[in-house]
């Protein structure tokens, strides 16, 4: 299953890079262009998480690693190169949210200007099956999300995490998407976030 992960991986790469048409699966992103109705729909993603016991807010994320400092720690590894016995936890924000199928899904995950690759797999996620395409289908580009999983590079050679735990931090505010938007609400949505993410 690991290698079927890195296979997709490099098909999504390509997508990425315009090789490939891009795959989009049954979890894509969603973004509507009407602020009314994307604001309406993601406030009722809220109150489903809050019916089923999920805190979309919880209180912090423990962070053992910057992504700048996990990308100098494993520049080293090779391509299709894994440390399955050790455990980093990053946080970041979401930037790319790519979609292979209901089992697997591919994150660029952002941190003080520097970008890694999520790679979240059913096969290697400690969440039950039942509930990880339930857990992956409500992310969205701009979530602030924590991750626990293994470092390890894709066959083509992209660093990534692998990730055994995914946990969104702080759901991105309705309708703040849009790249344009984000500055507008940055000073009192980054509180939030030092609240929630804990180095």
């Amino acid at each position: 299953m690991e290698q079927l992960m890195e296979q997709e991986g490099d098909n999504m790469d390509l997508a990425g890079d315009g090789i490939l048409p891009q795959q989009h699966g049954p979890a894509g992103d969603g973004e509507e262009t009407d602020p009314t109705q994307y604001y309406e729909n993601r406030l009722n993603m809220l109150d489903s998480l809050r019916s089923t016991g999920v805190d979309p807010y919880p209180h912090k994320f423990e962070v053992a690693i910057s992504i700048p400092d996990y990308v100098t720690k494993y520049s080293s590894l090779g391509a299709g190169e894994h440390f399955l016995t050790v455990t980093e936890s990053l946080a970041g924000r979401v930037m790319s949210k790519r979609v292979s199928s209901s089992e697997l899904f591919f994150y660029d995950l952002y941190g003080d200007g520097v970008k890694v690759q999520v790679m979240a797999g059913a096969s290697c996620s400690e969440v039950a099956e039942t509930e990880f395409y339930k857990c992956h289908s409500v992310v969205k580009r701009g979530d602030i999300v924590g991750i626990i999983g293994y470092p390890g590079r894709s066959s083509r050679g992209e660093l990534s995490i692998f990730a055994r735990k995914f946990n969104i931090a702080l759901p991105v505010p309705p309708h703040v998407t849009q790249p344009e938007n984000w500055e507008l609400h940055c000073c009192c949505w980054q509180a939030r976030v030092y609240a929630c993410v804990k180095y």
